[in-house]
């Protein structure tokens, strides 16, 4: 009896020890290893995904990171200062994947153009096969909404005769549908310099750093440069579904090229939960 009950001893001891290093397989086969990234304040550098980038998260505003102009899936950075602490950079793509990154300063790095493939890497992994995105179903989607009719959700800004407002939300599965229109009742037109979605803190302590996470636009319908005199614009911007986080907001921002009448819509989450469903 004493015998057997040694013996059940070591095979449980043995059966926890073998769970205890499939639970440390399981977890290391889930970690993502960041890849180096050296950025410079004097040049350009680019990183091209094989798929449009969904969303940009920046460790710290070191960082000036933007989708090039008229590409889905080309991320410009630079660096916003010199010789900046190390800092960290993640993307997430329309095909579910995540690339890490551990970004630091050098005045003269090694790469300034990246260019990534569809094989799996140590510094990526798919965060959710349902973002496996069907972009034409999307630009359906947008044409539909911009046929609709507004549903009043009442948030806009103005300014100097420039109106940005929110005519509808609404949601189809993975992905939301912002129903913009864009009112220019001056006499001049309108340059659009850039235009940002972004999720930031609401309050902002002068002792912590700002968290802001972009949002890049899946697809956006009559996407413009300009606005002219006295006219009216309506886009249907696709992004991934979301809500917002307690103490965040979401935040439309529409600059000016050389000029003063930059608009600043602040979406708040009792809207996004109010999005209609896309039938």
């Amino acid at each position: 009896m004493k015998q057997h009950l040694i013996f059940l001893s070591i095979l449980s001891t043995l059966c926890f020890s073998r769970i205890q290093a499939q639970n440390a397989d399981s977890v290391a086969a889930h970690f993502i290893q960041p890849r180096p990234l050296e950025l410079t304040y004097f040049k350009t550098t680019h990183l091209i995904f094989p798929y449009s980038i969904v969303t940009v998260d920046r460790g710290s505003n070191a960082i000036l990171a933007q989708k090039a102009r008229g590409v889905n899936n080309i991320l410009q950075l630079k660096a916003a200062s010199r010789e900046f602490e190390q800092t960290n950079l993640t993307v997430i793509t329309a095909d579910g994947r995540i690339y890490s990154f551990a970004v630091g300063y050098s005045d003269n790095p090694k790469e300034l153009t990246v260019q990534y493939d569809n094989a799996p890497a140590k510094t990526m992994a798919t965060v959710n096969t349902s973002l496996a995105l069907n972009e034409s179903h999307i630009q359906q989607d947008a044409v539909k909404i911009s046929r609709h009719k507004k549903t009043g959700f009442g948030v806009k800004c103005k300014k100097d005769g420039m109106v940005m407002k929110l005519d509808g939300l609404y949601v189809d599965q993975d992905i939301m549908y912002l129903q913009l229109r864009l009112n220019n009742r001056a006499q001049i037109d309108y340059d659009i310099e850039r235009f940002d979605l972004s999720v930031e803190d609401s309050r902002q302590s002068k002792r912590t750093a700002s968290q802001e996470i972009k949002i890049e636009p899946l697809f956006i319908y009559r996407n413009a440069v300009a606005i002219p005199a006295n006219a009216n614009l309506l886009w249907v911007i696709a992004i991934p579904k979301m809500t917002i986080p307690d103490k965040k907001r979401f935040i439309v921002r529409l600059s000016e090229k050389n000029g003063g009448r930059n608009l600043h819509l602040q979406i708040k989450n009792k809207a996004i939960v109010r999005a209609n469903s896309l039938l």
